[in-house]
This record gives C-alpha cells, sequence and structure tokens, in this order.
C-alpha cells in the first residue's frame, strides 16, 4: 500500500523516553488520518515500515 504522506495527520504517538533521546527508539504511531480517514492498525505499521523517516520527523514533531 502507497501512503500520500503529504495527506496523512491527526498523529498520536505513545512510548515517548525523554532519556532515550534523540533516538526515541520506543516511541511508535498509535492513531493517525490518511486524508481525512482514520488508518487502520495494519496501515499504520506499514507507514513505519515504509516511511520511517516521515514517522521519526511525525514522533519528534509530536514532542514540542
Amino acid at each position: 500500500m502507497k501512503f500520500n504522506i503529504n495527506l496523512v495527520s491527526n498523529i498520536q504517538v505513545e512510548g515517548i523516553d525523554f532519556n532515550d533521546y534523540p533516538d526515541f527508539c520506543d516511541a511508535f504511531i498509535v492513531g493517525a488520518d490518511h486524508d481525512g480517514v482514520e488508518m487502520t492498525e495494519e496501515q499504520i505499521l506499514l507507514l513505519e515500515e515504509h516511511y520511517p523517516d516521515f514517522c521519526y520527523e511525525a514522533i519528534a514533531d509530536s514532542i514540542h
């Protein structure tokens, strides 16, 4: 499944451990929307697998 990452929004993140800065390897996306539709758990896993840089930036952005 391909994602237009520009359409991913409303990202919710859990597992942020500031002792793990800057890696945040335990943080993960628990919810998001794609083009206004809530993503399934499977879609989120595929997003994390195929777009790790986007997911890392989303996690980093969530702490600001």
